[in-house]
């Protein structure tokens, strides 16, 4: 019951936010959350001496997020770059008390690419001609794929999905999940888009389930590698932050550079 209360209270909080029509409110709340799910990470991948480097991290890893204030995804592109110096700068700095600055480096670099740009393409999506509607569904594909998978493989699930990297993942959960995304994000779509023929949006609404599936599926190599089950213990029956949005963050530009090439709409 704990991971059905505290799954509804996100989603009404969530739409909540989506409702206030505020880009900078919007973007207030997912660098909030980036930056809780950035602290989770590198709480869990940082090992002996590299732990001091934390908060050092934590900047860095913050300045795609600041870049999404433009609402342009070229200067995003821009500061990713500049990210991605800034960590090298830092390893150069420390590297003599390290004992892999290679594996740093991929740390840093894995937490920038995963966190700080997916979360990034959230206020970059609101920022979109209806842009409101677009977010709106990602949040039903994500909820609904993960409430369908989660109750479809628990009820159904024979056929393991990828065993060696998350054992409780199934390939009848991720049908039910892919299945529950569709039905609710394409009667969501009608309403909100009705511009939208259903061809293109239960391609996109399929598409978009897969990488967000792919996201759930990174954080768990995170996490196996990293020995741990959860990511932290802030949600209850979710574990923690990361462990939330962790198809989000990879579900979001998916849908994002679908709209902004026009490949629909």
């Amino acid at each position: 019951m704990n991971r059905l209360t505290t799954g509804l209270l996100i989603a009404f909080a969530w739409l909540g936010i989506l409702a206030s029509q505020s880009f900078l409110f919007l973007w207030l709340v997912c660098a909030s959350i980036a930056g809780l799910a950035l602290h989770e990470y590198y709480a869990i991948c940082l090992e002996g001496k590299e732990k001091r480097l934390l908060p050092l991290a934590l900047v860095v890893s913050a300045i795609p997020l600041f870049a999404a204030l433009a609402k342009q995804p070229d200067l995003l592109f821009a500061s990713f770059f500049v990210t991605l110096f800034a960590s090298a700068l830092l390893l150069f700095a420390t590297y003599q008390g390290l004992e892999n600055g290679f594996i740093l480096l991929a740390k840093l670099c894995c937490g920038i690419a995963y966190i700080s740009l997916g979360a990034a393409h959230l206020p970059l999506l609101r920022a979109l001609t209806h842009g409101g509607a677009w977010l709106a569904i990602l949040t039903v594909i994500t909820i609904a794929s993960d409430t369908g998978a989660y109750y479809a493989g628990s009820a159904l699930g024979k056929t393991k999905l990828c065993p060696a990297i998350s054992p409780k993942k199934t390939v009848e959960g991720l049908l039910g999940g892919m299945g529950a995304s569709l039905i609710l994000a394409l009667c969501l779509g009608r309403i909100l888009l009705p511009q939208v023929s259903l061809v293109e949006m239960a391609v996109m609404i399929c598409t978009v389930t897969l990488i967000g599936v792919g996201g759930d599926l990174l954080e768990s190599v995170i996490k196996r590698s990293c020995r741990v089950k959860d990511s932290g213990t802030m949600l209850p029956g979710h574990g923690g932050v990361l462990d939330r949005i962790d198809s989000l963050l990879t579900a979001a530009p998916a849908m994002y550079y679908i709209i902004y090439f026009r490949v629909i709409g």
